[in-house]
């Protein structure tokens, strides 16, 4: 692998950096760039596997590129989007979309590009002309070739992996245990994630079952079923928000919440959230007409 061992020398010094948390404090791991959820979970470090969750609709992909592109900006961080879902237009347009604040409708007039989304797509060629950002919108054919591309991703220095979503990684036809297999594939994603020194940040998309709850926050248990993730997993964050299972919620408002964390750092963050342009941001001190939202 890439990362040669350590002396006793150096092994000592991380060791003590560790122990004291001063190695948290240098340039090791990432933050997500929401503050308040930041200081609830701490960094995000190399070798982290980190599952987004939620069902259908509470925005788990556009919350996965407001973080990728912010990530591979803010840390100079080559970074790939995995995408098994959408394709890489669909990815482009949405990354595109959060940075200049319009829908795909107002991007263009006459074909033409408008200054604000000109702009928005010269910064987005920009990241990928430089190499910071790859979105991959190749679909294996089988589990084994899924997990051939994501080392290949990993032996060419990529240091943040978002892939959407594990539920379409392609499984062998004669699987009787879906979720053991699962379990298998993201197991296999945390040891190369350690032993390359990446953060893999993995979307999952949870079953009906919590729906048949009054309160439809996804909860730790939701993912029992789903092939031992939350054993494997380092952290997990489940998004919700209200105003798609209730009409008369806020429209703009959402949540993230801690369901696991290092140091049992759990909790939930209300977050600002528009429809429009499906990103998400800080919670605004106050309340306004118009919606503003901080892209991460």
């Amino acid at each position: 692998m890439q990362h040669p061992d350590t002396s006793i020398e150096d092994f000592e010094e991380g060791l003590k950096k560790y122990i004291s948390g001063t190695a948290l404090e240098g340039e090791i791991g990432y933050t997500t760039g929401i503050k308040a959820f930041d200081k609830m979970v701490g960094k995000n470090l190399p070798g982290d596997l980190i599952i987004i969750t939620g069902r259908p609709g509470m925005g788990k992909t556009s919350f996965a590129l407001n973080l990728a592109s912010g990530l591979c900006e803010r840390y100079t961080a080559k970074t790939v989007i995995y995408s098994l879902e959408s394709n890489k237009f669909q990815i482009a347009t949405k990354l595109v979309s959060a940075k200049c604040g319009l829908n795909k409708e107002s991007m263009q007039i006459n074909n033409e590009w408008v200054p604000a989304a000109k702009k928005a797509v010269d910064w987005l060629t920009g990241l990928m002309k430089s190499d910071l950002l790859k979105i991959h919108d190749k679909i294996p054919s089988t589990q084994e070739e899924f997990l051939r591309q994501y080392e290949e991703f990993l032996k060419n220095n990529t240091k943040i992996i978002f892939t959407d979503h594990l539920g379409e990684v392609p499984l062998d036809q004669k699987v009787l245990n879906r979720t053991h297999v699962l379990g298998d594939i993201t197991r296999k994603i945390k040891h190369l994630s350690r032993d390359y020194g990446a953060t893999s940040f993995l979307l999952h998309q949870l079953n009906r079952e919590l729906e048949k709850r009054p309160d439809k926050r996804p909860m730790l248990s939701d993912l029992r079923d789903s092939g031992e993730l939350e054993q494997i997993a380092d952290k997990i964050w489940g998004l919700y928000r209200e105003s798609y299972y209730v009409k008369t919620a806020p429209k703009d408002e959402a949540e993230i919440l801690s369901l696991k964390g290092k140091d049992n750092a759990t909790g939930i963050i209300k977050l600002s959230f528009s429809a429009e342009i499906t990103t998400f941001g800080e919670k605004a001190r106050k309340r306004h007409k118009k919606i503003v939202v901080e892209p991460l």
